[in-house]
């Protein structure tokens, strides 16, 4: 079982308040099973649980897809630097320029 701080420890600041919905939404002995990104959403498996609690699970993900999974602002799906990411406009640019940077030592 996942608790509710590892499971923070697996996604970016942004999402912390998607996972506090989550474990605040689901009843206490709940199991969690796993927390991740993947292709710029958050996931979050479960066993036994309601189908209720399920639908809740899709609609958390679904709302990972427009939160910045950096700072929990507004954000888009976008593939950035080999990876999909959901980042606000600021923390795209933020993330393209730390990428320029790394370029520029890898060619020096």
């Amino acid at each position: 079982m996942i608790t509710r701080e590892n499971a923070k420890k697996y996604v970016g600041k942004g999402w912390y308040k998607l996972i506090d919905d989550v474990y605040d939404f689901l009843p206490s002995n709940s199991l969690i099973l796993q927390v991740k990104e993947k292709f710029g959403g958050l996931r979050i498996y479960g066993y036994g649980l309601s189908h209720l609690e399920f639908n809740f699970l899709d609609d958390i993900e679904e709302k990972s897809l427009t939160t910045c999974e950096k700072c929990g602002n507004s954000g888009v799906t976008s593939f950035v630097n080999g990876w999909w990411k959901t980042l606000c406009s600021e923390c795209l640019e933020l993330e393209c320029k730390q990428d320029c940077k790394k370029e520029e030592k890898r060619i020096v």
